[in-house]
């Protein structure tokens, strides 16, 4: 029997599947950074939807008006920003990981959501400040030994470069606090509609202009975050085989203008459409907010655990 000359080479291989160690069929193959990064906005995506669901249920915070909301939240974030030590800010997130249980948060992902960035970014700020050059005291672990004193441009190092003790408590002290500050707007935005916080915010008088391009902003990225995800589902539709990696990077910075462009025409029809339909720059929601019992509770107990905290940290620091 003959075959049709048009019929492509690859479509005539008699090539047997073979098995992976994991035995699954197929041969593995190793995923591209452009599958990669597609696979992570719809990562963020999935997590948006989830954050969604965390903040309709029926949670502690989540039965806290708004405004309360905010206001102690900023509270806290001003006790943060004025305690001076590592056991004062450890309680802190202890009570923010309990805050969270009982907002039916899950506790790993809303760890994992802080701590797997703050050490990173944090840790690379405050690094050189746990080395005696930087910040000097007593020295725990040295690290390298010269027979002079070395002057690199204007530092000039000492002879054994360490790292001192208090270098290592100031960079757990930041560390910490920006992971306890962190946690806490997490918290807030999970636990929280997007609409009912733009709203408390115009309540205390947050610029109309700054409210607004909060609420496009939000709305922008999911949808620029959609249409990557559609270009990427579209272009390996009908692409046949494994690119090169010259191809991708070439799709990428095509995409990169696709993007811009479609942001661009969007942004015009977007603000025309809304205004066409009443929008005068207020967030609007259906939900009325109504000052609670539960509400003055709320925030005469944070007042009182803000007040303790502070207080236990000037205790230690004498």
């Amino acid at each position: 029997m003959g075959y049709d000359k048009n019929i492509p080479g690859w479509l005539l291989e008699n090539k047997q599947a073979g098995l992976c160690r994991c035995g699954c069929i197929g041969i593995r193959k190793k995923t591209g950074f452009l599958e990669k990064t597609i696979n992570d906005v719809a990562e963020v995506l999935k997590e948006s939807v989830f954050s969604e669901q965390l903040a309709t249920s029926r949670g502690m915070l989540q039965n806290v008006d708004p405004r309360f909301k905010l206001v102690t939240v900023a509270y806290l974030l001003a006790v943060t920003a004025l305690v001076r030590h590592i056991p004062t800010l450890v309680g802190l997130y202890l009570f923010i990981l309990m805050l969270a249980h009982f907002s039916r948060v899950p506790l790993m992902f809303f760890i994992k959501r802080v701590w797997l960035f703050i050490p990173f970014f944090t840790g690379i700020v405050v690094l050189p400040s746990i080395f005696n050059f930087i910040r000097p005291g007593d020295p725990l672990i040295n690290i390298i030994s010269f027979s002079h004193p070395v002057k690199l441009g204007f530092i000039r190092l000492p002879e054994v470069i360490s790292v001192t003790k208090q270098g290592l408590a100031g960079a757990g002290l930041i560390i910490l606090r920006v992971g306890v500050s962190v946690s806490l707007a997490v918290l807030l935005t999970i636990t929280s509609r997007w609409g009912e916080l733009l709203k408390a915010l115009r309540v205390f008088f947050i610029p109309k202009i700054f409210v607004m391009v909060l609420e496009m902003t939000y709305r922008y990225i999911f949808l620029l975050l959609t249409v990557i995800t559609d270009m990427f589902t579209a272009r390996k539709s009908r692409s046949i085989g494994e690119g090169t990696g010259k191809e991708s990077r070439r799709f990428v910075s095509v995409g990169i203008g696709n993007v811009f462009g479609k942001a661009y025409f969007l942004s015009e029809e977007i603000h025309e459409a809304m205004i066409s339909r009443g929008y005068t720059g207020e967030a609007k929601v259906t939900d009325r907010f109504r000052i609670a019992v539960q509400d003055i509770v709320w925030a005469i107990m944070i007042l009182i655990i803000g007040i303790i905290f502070l207080g236990g940290d000037l205790i230690l620091g004498r």
